[in-house]
């Protein structure tokens, strides 16, 4: 009788699981036929339906179902915070390479492939630059594939791409994050689970990366990342040489892989392997003395998790990247030593198959000789120790007291220099982080703790070491701000576990202290990261007279137009445009198409301007209003010098003194006067009136500095200049100086909360 009523039951449990399974389906295919037919924003719906449909699967796969509810709901708040910006005022979507990455996917959606060679990027260098490489390409073929899933094989469709484009990251932002729970349930348990998953839907350095419309390979990278460290320690937890250790293991080995196609960052993995080698092997080995069991079994089964991973790792990674991933983890491990190392590559290789090979034997030595010390802990104690010596020596790094690591990681050349996110990171932890950055903190400190009172546990150094190395490279540059945000989710499922850890029999004491950490979560992470991403909207979307601009260009200009342009925006030109560009966000030979640009803008020779766009042949010049208030670091560029010497090298120096720009958006008030940004004073009618809108030779006001007062068209800007720039291609052109007339046409302008202005080249000029 009890055994007919457990069958119905089992019955009726996958019944439902059938019908819910169905109706998901169905909602899929509907949601997919109505994207298909025209209704382009219903693709949002789509990751939700995925999501609710992979989790059901998982349920057949011995995942809990209050586990799954709980997982749908931590995706739903991931995806609800960094979906934020899909509104319907914003046409467009995030940040300057997505717009690259989002022509790519166009190219193979529509064509099957991505084109060898990049007809709209730098149209000024050769074939062989301009080809495609690798980066970029799995990212493209894995995003149409998912273009096709979610509009049931749509054909391409610009505007539904930019839908999607919106739609993906946050996608995966959300998907990534809570597969989190997996990997801090397999190092520190469910409820040390949960709270990674919700940490890294939350945290605003990963949502920011993430959020809709940030259409970039890093968060498919780390969807390998994720998934080979969660393979790769359940195929180490067997402790033993199984079926499936070696099937875990062989995931293990591929996802990394699945990292390596789609993100340069991957050599991360083989870092950490190798940082948490040792700590992890003589947790292991002391886990393995003190359980009485098979010990030469047990190192092979521990070795052979390591081999398969890293060998498949290699093999799959070797016809794109060969083995240059070795020299690129050996020189940021010496970057970080007390003493620079150098090591060949086959040297290398060699010495890490003889340290395997000696601790394998070393340690089967060991258990003979010193079986007992090996049971009282010596070991994990040695491991403590070491992690606690490790923590300290992350804190000297960051510290810095001798100078030495600066010196290694701030950029000191002349382009890396420039670039923004190769600065310092450290100065945005507050707004990036909040108040969980205390969690790495106290992980660094206490794992060491962790390691010596915990016997059965051996995996946690690879949090210890996913922490440290995580802070040490965003604490120096910017762009690893982002890569810190999963490591800091981890840590605060550590510290999570830590706490409850002592309270097992004390179920009240627990729920107070869950509900507690729930609620400063809820402020620290949902409020601060719903904030963060509001307060981020898409860039193009907030600078109209660009956006105006590209339409512009796109409607009015040939189809073969070549524009003479600035690299911040060549994506933007290229994607919205469909234009060919001088030079875009790639920086591909800067010294051409940085250097020439910028010689172009601060020259004062009107035939060595008029010589470089004989040289080039573009049709139109594209010029904005912040130039002029970067124009000192065009020097840079144009002449190839570090920022630090640009004020101590003769020529360049007097240029720079009076190399003195500010433009002012103005608007009318009521009263019959300008309120222009930036000016404390408002000019009236008069005054604006009396102020030129052609280029002058003479200055209005002298002194040791002597200065230029131009107004706009219509009355929508004010510039003051200095010498060096209104001596410059660039104040002659905006500012049409008779001497160009010639040459150039003014064709279109806009203006925002800059301006930006198009000018045709006249090509009979130049014959």
């Amino acid at each position: 009788m009890k055994r007919l009523k457990l069958q119905k039951m089992l019955l009726g449990f996958k019944t439902s699981e059938a019908l819910l399974a169905g109706f998901l389906v169905l909602l899929f295919l509907i949601f997919g036929a109505l994207v298909n037919m025209g209704i382009h924003f219903l693709i949002v719906a789509q990751p939700i339906v995925l999501t609710s449909l992979i989790l059901l699967a998982l349920t057949r796969f011995g995942v809990e179902r209050k586990t799954a509810l709980v997982l749908f709901l931590i995706f739903l708040l991931g995806y609800a915070i960094r979906a934020q910006n899909i509104q319907p005022g914003y046409k467009y979507f995030f940040a300057f390479d997505s717009y690259f990455h989002a022509r790519m996917t166009g190219y193979v959606i529509s064509n099957g492939a991505p084109p060898d060679v990049d007809e709209l990027g730098y149209y000024e260098l050769p074939e062989e630059d301009r080809k495609l490489g690798f980066d970029g390409r799995f990212f493209w073929y894995f995003s149409a594939i998912f273009f096709k899933l979610f509009s049931l094989g749509a054909a391409y469709n610009k505007d539904l791409l930019i839908e999607f484009v919106k739609v993906f990251p946050a996608f995966l932002g959300a998907f990534i994050s809570m597969l989190m729970f997996f990997l801090g349930k397999e190092l520190f348990g469910k409820k040390a689970g949960f709270v990674t998953a919700f940490v890294a839907a939350t945290v605003p350095s990963y949502v920011y990366r993430t959020m809709a419309g940030f259409f970039e390979d890093d968060a498919l990278g780390f969807l390998g990342f994720v998934l080979g460290f969660i393979f790769f320690f359940r195929a180490i937890k067997e402790q033993a040489i199984t079926r499936r250790s070696i099937i875990n293991a062989a995931l293990a080995g591929f996802f990394f892989a699945f990292m390596g196609w789609s993100w340069s960052f991957y050599l991360i993995i083989p870092i950490l392997l190798l940082l948490m080698l040792p700590f992890i092997f003589l947790l292991y080995f002391e886990k393995t003395m003190r359980e009485e069991k098979n010990l030469v079994q047990n190192l092979l089964a521990f070795f052979s998790c390591y081999a398969v991973p890293l060998a498949l790792f290699t093999l799959l990674l070797f016809p794109f990247r060969r083995l240059q991933w070795i020299s690129s983890v050996l020189s940021y491990l010496s970057s970080v030593s007390p003493l620079q190392l150098n090591f060949s590559d086959a040297g290398f290789i060699a010495g890490i198959v003889f340290l395997l090979f000696a601790i394998f034997f070393l340690s089967v030595i060991f258990a003979k000789v010193f079986k007992d010390v090996a049971r009282s802990g010596i070991l994990r104690i040695l491991v403590a120790v070491l992690l606690f010596a490790s923590a300290i020596f992350v804190v000297i790094v960051i510290t810095d007291p001798f100078g030495i690591f600066a010196k290694r990681f701030v950029e000191t050349g002349v382009f890396m220099s420039t670039v923004g996110e190769e600065s310092m990171g450290r100065d945005t932890f507050g707004y990036k982080y909040n108040a969980y950055i205390l969690f790495p903190w106290l992980a660094l400190f206490l794992i060491p703790l962790w390691v010596f009172s915990k016997k059965e546990d051996f995996l946690s150094p690879f949090a210890f070491w996913w922490v440290a190395t995580a802070l040490v490279m965003a604490w120096y540059k910017l762009k690893f701000t982002y890569v810190f945000g999963l490591p800091i989710a981890l840590a605060a499922g550590f510290v999570t576990a830590l706490l409850l850890a002592p309270l097992n029999k004390e179920r009240l004491v627990e729920k107070r202290l869950v509900f507690g950490f729930l609620v400063f979560m809820l402020v620290t992470g949902v409020a601060a990261s719903s904030y963060f991403v509001l307060q981020r909207p898409p860039s193009l979307e907030t600078q109209k007279e660009w956006k105006n601009t590209l339409h512009w260009l796109r409607d009015n200009t040939p189809k073969d137009a070549k524009l003479f342009n600035w690299w911040s925006y060549g994506h933007w030109l290229t994607f919205v445009s469909e234009r060919k560009v001088f030079a875009d966000n790639r920086n591909i030979r800067w010294e051409v198409s940085d250097g020439d640009f910028s010689r172009f803008l601060i020259s004062e020779d009107l035939n060595e301007a008029l010589s470089l766009i004989k040289k080039y042949k573009p049709d139109y010049i594209i010029l904005s209003s912040d130039m002029f208030s970067g124009f000192s670091s065009m020097y840079i560029y144009a002449y190839k010098i570090h920022r630090d010497k640009l004020f101590t090298t003769p020529g360049i120096r007097e240029k720079l003194f009076g190399a003195y720009a500010s433009f002012h958006r103005c608007t009318a008030s009521k009263e019959g006067k300008y309120n222009c940004a930036g000016l404390a004073a408002e000019i009236s009618e008069q005054a604006m009136a009396s102020l030129p809108d052609r280029w002058q030779l003479a200055p209005q006001q002298t002194g040791n500095v002597p200065k230029w007062f131009y107004r706009d068209i219509n009355n929508l800007a004010v510039a003051i200049l200095g010498p060096t720039v209104n001596n410059s291609m660039l104040a002659k052109l905006w500012f049409n100086a008779p001497e160009i007339e010639k040459y150039f046409e003014l064709v279109h302008a806009e203006f925002g909360s800059g301006a930006v202005k198009v000018y045709k080249v006249k090509e009979e000029a130049f014959k």
